[in-house]
């Protein structure tokens, strides 16, 4: 045997792999501008997962597939990956240290997935991520070490899962987070510590849960709020001080709750309502006591009309005399008289 054999094997052994590693999965796209070197799979004939993944990839995305699982080493070498786009297929778990060589990972898309439960370190080794999301999934719990590491993170959804508690420190290290969703959930009741160290939140959605009161600080941390979706669930009283601790508070929508009234001066601090969306205040389809009760919200209605959605849908529930008529038509006299 000649002594160069050794060798040449270990050569063409290398060069096969780097051909191999650099090569399109099948039914799969790529692009290889050295801005944009992406591989794309979307097909539903696809049933696993695209392997020999090149190396040198910034962005994946296999979407719309019927693929159920994902090896542990399927993103193994992939050190320079960027974005991660899985969605809308059909995986139920994830293997707990699927993404640990993606210490540059800044997107990462679970959407529309079978997920039920998550590895507690699932994502303890992309620190780098800056957006996740992992709405339309089945999660009926949150375990508070998902985001433990996740500090740059600016981004999350979790949106139309099936959460019906969250724990008082969820998300406690999350202090770059600037837009948290969690609408359409079955969620009831919030921790009052939920939000503390969220000051770098601009946008949070909870529209469509079951959510009957708030404590009266829950928003004390969040001055840098603009953006409060509360639509769609089940308030019946708001505290006098509740959007006290938001001065930057840009659209607030409380349409289709259970409001009955709203204590005086609830709004006086929020200057800013309106000021970019041009209507910054929705509080239609609620079950408004039209009684003298009501007076500030009549006063403070009419001298806000400029900002207000659905001004014709913001209608007197009770008494049965002023019932289906605007607030905004009535006079401060008709209220008076009910009380």
């Amino acid at each position: 045997m000649s002594s160069r054999q050794p060798a040449v094997t270990i050569f063409l052994s290398l060069l096969l792999w780097l051909q191999h590693s650099d090569a399109c999965p099948p039914q799969c796209h790529c692009t290889n501008s050295t801005s944009n070197r992406a591989i794309i799979c979307t097909s539903e004939n696809i049933t696993t997962f695209p392997s020999a993944l090149p190396t040198d990839s910034l962005m994946i995305t296999v979407e719309f597939t019927s693929i159920t699982s994902i090896d542990s080493t399927a993103f193994v070498g992939l050190l320079q990956l960027e974005g991660l786009h899985l969605s809308n297929n059909k995986l139920a778990s994830l293997p707990e240290n699927l993404f640990q060589d993606l210490t540059q990972l800044h997107t990462l898309d679970l959407t529309n997935n079978l997920l039920e439960a998550l590895p507690p370190q699932i994502f303890s080794t992309i620190p780098a991520l800056r957006f996740l999301v992992l709405s339309k999934n089945h999660l009926a719990a949150l375990d508070p070490e998902w985001f433990q590491e996740l500090k740059q993170l600016e981004w999350l959804d979790l949106s139309l899962n099936r959460l019906q508690k969250i724990p008082p420190n969820s998300f406690s290290s999350l202090t770059n987070l600037t837009t948290l969703d969690l609408s359409h959930n079955q969620l009831e009741q919030l921790p009052v510590e939920l939000l503390c160290n969220l000051s770098m939140l601009e946008k949070l959605i909870l529209e469509g849960n079951q959510i009957c009161s708030f404590a009266d600080n829950f928003f004390k941390s969040l001055s840098n709020l603009k953006f409060l979706f509360l639509q769609n669930n089940s308030l019946e009283k708001l505290p006098t001080e509740l959007f006290l601790p938001l001065p930057l508070l840009d659209t607030l929508d409380l349409s289709h709750n259970k409001l009955r009234s709203i204590p005086p001066g609830l709004f006086e601090k929020n200057l800013n309502l309106g000021h970019q969306s041009t209507k910054g205040l929705d509080l239609s389809w609620n079950r408004w006591h039209c009684d003298c009760h009501l007076v500030y919200l009549h006063e403070w209605v009419a001298t806000k009309t400029a900002i207000l959605y659905s001004l014709e849908e913001m209608v007197c529930s009770t008494p049965d005399e002023l019932k289906g008529q605007p607030i905004s038509a009535l006079t401060q006299k008709q209220l008076q008289h009910f009380c």
